[in-house]
Protein backbone atom coordinates (compact mmCIF):
# COMPACT_ATOMS: atom_id res chain seq x y z
CA UNK A 1 0.00 0.00 0.00
CA UNK A 2 2.82 2.32 0.89
CA UNK A 3 4.58 1.68 -2.44
CA UNK A 4 1.38 2.45 -4.41
CA UNK A 5 1.03 5.76 -2.58
CA UNK A 6 4.69 6.57 -3.27
CA UNK A 7 4.31 5.76 -6.99
CA UNK A 8 1.15 7.90 -7.17
CA UNK A 9 2.87 10.79 -5.38
CA UNK A 10 5.89 10.62 -7.72
CA UNK A 11 3.57 10.53 -10.75
CA UNK A 12 1.60 13.57 -9.52
CA UNK A 13 4.81 15.51 -8.78
CA UNK A 14 6.17 14.59 -12.23
CA UNK A 15 2.95 15.67 -13.97
CA UNK A 16 2.73 18.96 -12.09
CA UNK A 17 6.44 19.64 -12.58
CA UNK A 18 6.20 18.78 -16.28
CA UNK A 19 3.20 21.05 -16.68
CA UNK A 20 4.96 24.04 -15.12
CA UNK A 21 8.22 23.37 -16.96
CA UNK A 22 6.33 23.05 -20.27
CA UNK A 23 4.42 26.26 -19.59
CA UNK A 24 7.64 28.11 -18.81
CA UNK A 25 9.42 26.81 -21.94
CA UNK A 26 6.42 27.65 -24.14
CA UNK A 27 6.24 31.17 -22.75
CA UNK A 28 9.98 31.66 -23.33
CA UNK A 29 9.65 30.40 -26.90
CA UNK A 30 6.68 32.68 -27.66
CA UNK A 31 8.50 35.63 -26.09
CA UNK A 32 11.48 35.09 -28.42
CA UNK A 33 9.17 34.81 -31.43
CA UNK A 34 7.30 37.98 -30.46
CA UNK A 35 10.53 39.88 -29.80
CA UNK A 36 11.87 38.82 -33.21
CA UNK A 37 8.69 40.07 -34.88
CA UNK A 38 8.75 43.40 -33.04
CA UNK A 39 12.48 43.93 -33.60
CA UNK A 40 12.19 43.13 -37.30
CA UNK A 41 9.12 45.33 -37.79
CA UNK A 42 10.61 48.29 -35.97
CA UNK A 43 13.96 47.89 -37.73
CA UNK A 44 12.16 48.22 -41.06
CA UNK A 45 10.20 51.22 -39.74
CA UNK A 46 13.45 52.91 -38.73
CA UNK A 47 14.80 52.46 -42.24
CA UNK A 48 11.62 53.77 -43.90
CA UNK A 49 11.21 56.74 -41.60
CA UNK A 50 14.88 57.63 -41.86
CA UNK A 51 14.69 57.51 -45.66
CA UNK A 52 11.57 59.72 -45.68
CA UNK A 53 13.06 62.19 -43.21
CA UNK A 54 16.30 62.34 -45.18
CA UNK A 55 14.34 63.15 -48.33
CA UNK A 56 12.40 65.87 -46.50
CA UNK A 57 15.62 67.39 -45.10
CA UNK A 58 17.18 67.37 -48.57
CA UNK A 59 14.16 69.16 -50.02
CA UNK A 60 12.97 66.08 -51.92
CA UNK A 61 9.36 66.24 -50.77
CA UNK A 62 8.02 64.10 -53.63
CA UNK A 63 10.47 61.30 -52.82
CA UNK A 64 9.58 61.50 -49.13
CA UNK A 65 5.89 61.35 -49.93
CA UNK A 66 6.44 58.34 -52.17
CA UNK A 67 8.16 56.47 -49.33
CA UNK A 68 5.34 57.29 -46.91
CA UNK A 69 2.53 56.60 -49.39
CA UNK A 70 4.12 53.28 -50.36
CA UNK A 71 4.46 52.32 -46.71
CA UNK A 72 0.81 53.28 -46.10
CA UNK A 73 -0.30 51.10 -49.02
CA UNK A 74 1.76 48.21 -47.65
CA UNK A 75 0.09 48.56 -44.28
CA UNK A 76 -3.39 48.79 -45.81
CA UNK A 77 -3.03 45.67 -47.96
CA UNK A 78 -2.11 43.70 -44.85
CA UNK A 79 -5.88 43.64 -44.28
CA UNK A 80 -6.93 42.52 -47.78
CA UNK A 81 -8.33 39.24 -46.38
CA UNK A 82 -9.49 40.67 -43.03
CA UNK A 83 -13.13 40.49 -44.15
CA UNK A 84 -12.76 36.69 -43.94
CA UNK A 85 -11.90 36.83 -40.23
CA UNK A 86 -14.94 35.74 -38.19
CA UNK A 87 -16.61 38.78 -36.60
CA UNK A 88 -16.03 37.45 -33.09
CA UNK A 89 -12.26 37.39 -33.73
CA UNK A 90 -11.94 40.86 -35.27
CA UNK A 91 -10.13 43.59 -33.42
CA UNK A 92 -11.86 46.97 -33.07
CA UNK A 93 -8.66 48.92 -33.74
CA UNK A 94 -8.49 47.63 -37.33
CA UNK A 95 -11.63 49.39 -38.67
CA UNK A 96 -10.58 52.56 -36.81
CA UNK A 97 -7.20 52.53 -38.57
CA UNK A 98 -8.81 51.77 -41.93
CA UNK A 99 -11.26 54.67 -41.39
CA UNK A 100 -8.30 57.02 -40.85
CA UNK A 101 -6.65 55.72 -44.03
CA UNK A 102 -9.95 56.02 -45.94
CA UNK A 103 -10.35 59.65 -44.86
CA UNK A 104 -6.76 60.42 -45.80
CA UNK A 105 -7.02 58.72 -49.20
CA UNK A 106 -10.28 60.54 -49.97
CA UNK A 107 -8.49 63.87 -49.45
CA UNK A 108 -5.16 62.79 -50.98
CA UNK A 109 -5.67 60.14 -53.69
CA UNK A 110 -2.48 58.36 -54.73
CA UNK A 111 -1.74 55.73 -57.33
CA UNK A 112 1.12 53.30 -56.93
CA UNK A 113 3.14 51.85 -59.77
CA UNK A 114 1.17 48.59 -59.42
CA UNK A 115 -2.44 48.21 -60.44
CA UNK A 116 -2.71 45.10 -58.25
CA UNK A 117 -1.69 47.06 -55.18
CA UNK A 118 -4.13 49.84 -56.02
CA UNK A 119 -6.97 47.31 -56.42
CA UNK A 120 -6.11 45.68 -53.08
CA UNK A 121 -6.01 49.07 -51.33
CA UNK A 122 -9.35 49.99 -52.89
CA UNK A 123 -10.89 46.69 -51.75
CA UNK A 124 -9.75 47.17 -48.16
CA UNK A 125 -10.91 50.80 -47.99
CA UNK A 126 -14.32 49.90 -49.44
CA UNK A 127 -15.05 46.70 -47.52
CA UNK A 128 -13.74 47.26 -44.00
CA UNK A 129 -16.03 49.51 -42.03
Amino acid sequence: MKSKFLILAVAVVALVGGFFLGTWRTAASWNRLFEHYVYQRDSLDIQRFTRALTYFREGKQEDALMVLETHLNGSIITFVTYDQVPPAQREEFVPRAIAVARAYRSQHPWKSSSGDVDESVKKVLETLR
